[in-house]
């Protein structure tokens, strides 16, 4: 009867152990399911935080792009500028040697 409650005790203390053991085991899978669900958002959120990259990325580039465009549309401008500013240099000296002309002629004329 003695071995009867000890082999008894020693059921017992298999039973709460594996109780213990079933316990910590719901824990740890619990654990796993919050774990896993933490990373499939962290996924979710570098995934977007890619997206977002990539779409200032081209944002950037756009710019750029545009950027350069223009600059080339002002030094074309820049360019037509400075042929109409020596077009008109060439004017004003014509002007003058058309007046002293017509200086000379009026001149003549009355003499």
């Amino acid at each position: 009867s003695v071995q009867l409650a000890e082999a008894n005790a020693s059921l017992a203390r298999s039973h709460s152990e594996q109780r213990d053991t079933q316990h910590a085991l719901a824990v740890a899978s619990q654990d796993l399911l919050v774990t896993s669900h933490d990373l499939a958002t962290a996924r979710a959120e570098l995934s977007r935080a890619l997206s977002d990259k990539a779409a200032l990325e081209d944002k950037v580039s756009k710019s750029l792009r545009q950027a350069g465009e223009r600059e080339a549309e002002v030094a074309a401008t820049r360019g037509r500028m400075e042929e109409a500013l020596v077009e008109l240099a060439t004017a004003r000296t014509q002007l003058f040697v058309a007046s002293g002309e017509l200086e000379e002629a009026v001149t003549e004329l009355a003499a």
